[in-house]
């Protein structure tokens, strides 16, 4: 952690979430809203894409501070965002930039799966004003993928992040999973070598979870398919962040890790409660008036049945979300946004600075590396304060 820059609360900045509900395939274990279509092409995205501006409008007027934000992180999310038509995504942008104050640098982020990325699309959506792109690889192993019911490619895998290098982006990333039954610490480690091989500055390593209501979950209740190895997820918590520090990786979330200067401006908006307006089905947004989540539907998304229903700020929010940053933090500048728990947090964090858990000096808070193992239940217990 030794010369990182400190975590600040900041102020005027905000964000826009665009949430593309279409991919190839649904993957088993995908609680995100969206819908596989196969090769197909996804004949009503000029209609989406209509109702995206409808919506904007309408955040727009139930949210009129949005004028003052400066605009810094613009992140296309799904589903599968690479597979819209570029010349939709460019016309939306100069939508956005008409309708907001976008930074000149601001981060322009889309998400793309190996399948449908090749150096045409990489070169399009660069002169469209993208300048970061994260691939959902997941492991570079067929049969790991094909255990978590994942789309394969075998060019298009092989190729990928040699496509990435050759590229005009020079922010570029990619999404890693481990604790899949099956795949051993030599092969999840051997995805994580071939990724440190290229030039990516961004790496998201997720421990396989069982989330409600996926198929996954169906045939792990039915005893059809075996659990996550929580095993393996605790020795690559421990193992990892030194591992990837060694390559010049730092870790400052949970789940990601980055160069010096690499992490997403637009995901540590959610951890550090900075506004953000969420449009498509099933996006949600945080602003001034409180939280919101449009209904998982495509359909009533067409007839335009945004959520206009906001869920007030809750002091817990900071709990659960602050505390999953792994950088130096200014805590007092975040812990006056709560007042009332303020005491009792900083507290708290006392405690478990004298039982080496974490550091707390002149009001810079940061966690010992090994506490990530308890991290749910620390987190739990700041909540409940």
């Amino acid at each position: 952690m030794k010369g990182l820059s400190v975590l600040k609360k900041r102020n005027g900045f905000a964000g826009i979430y665009v949430h593309f509900p279409y991919c190839i395939h649904k993957c088993s274990y995908c609680d995100f809203f969206s819908i596989g279509i196969g090769k197909s092409v996804v004949t009503n995205q000029t209609e989406l894409f209509e109702a995206y501006k409808s919506e904007i409008r309408l955040r727009i007027e139930e949210n009129l501070d949005f004028s003052d934000y400066s605009i810094d992180s613009i992140y296309f999310g799904g589903g599968t965002p690479s597979l819209a038509e570029t010349k939709l995504l460019g016309s939306f942008l100069s939508f956005l930039y008409k309708n907001f104050k976008i930074m000149s640098d601001a981060e322009i982020s889309i998400e793309a799966n190996p399948e449908n990325v090749d150096r045409e699309f990489l070169n399009d959506i660069h002169l469209l004003g993208f300048n970061r792109i994260n691939v959902g690889i997941q492991s570079f192993q067929e049969g790991i993928l094909k255990y978590l019911d994942r789309y394969y490619d075998s060019q298009k895998y092989s190729h990928i992040l040699s496509l990435l290098e050759n590229s005009p982006f020079d922010r570029t990333g990619i999404d890693l999973i481990y604790g899949i039954p099956g795949q051993t610490l030599d092969l999840f480690y051997q995805d994580v070598d071939t990724a440190l091989k290229s030039n990516i500055e961004h790496l998201s390593i997720y421990g396989l979870t069982v989330e409600e209501n996926t198929p996954y979950q169906k045939l792990l209740t039915q005893k059809k398919i075996l659990p996550p190895n929580e095993e393996m997820q605790k020795q690559v918590l421990l193992e990892l962040p030194k591992k990837l520090e060694s390559s010049g990786f730092f870790q400052y979330e949970v789940s990601n890790y980055s160069k010096k200067g690499g992490q997403s401006i637009h995901n540590l908006k959610y951890w550090t409660l900075e506004h953000y307006i969420g449009i498509g089905p099933g996006a949600h947004g945080y602003t001034k008036k409180g939280r919101y989540s449009n209904e998982k539907s495509i359909p009533k998304y067409f007839q335009k049945q945004f959520q206009n229903v906001y869920e007030p700020f809750q002091a817990e929010d900071i709990s659960l979300t602050l505390f999953r940053i792994f950088l130096p933090i200014e805590i007092e500048s975040f812990l006056n946004i709560i007042p009332e728990k303020k005491s009792a947090i900083k507290s708290k964090l006392y405690e478990w600075e004298k039982q080496g858990h974490c550091s707390l000096n002149e009001e810079i808070f940061c966690w010992n590396p090994k506490s990530v193992l308890f991290l749910d239940d620390f987190i739990f217990q700041l909540a409940c304060l």
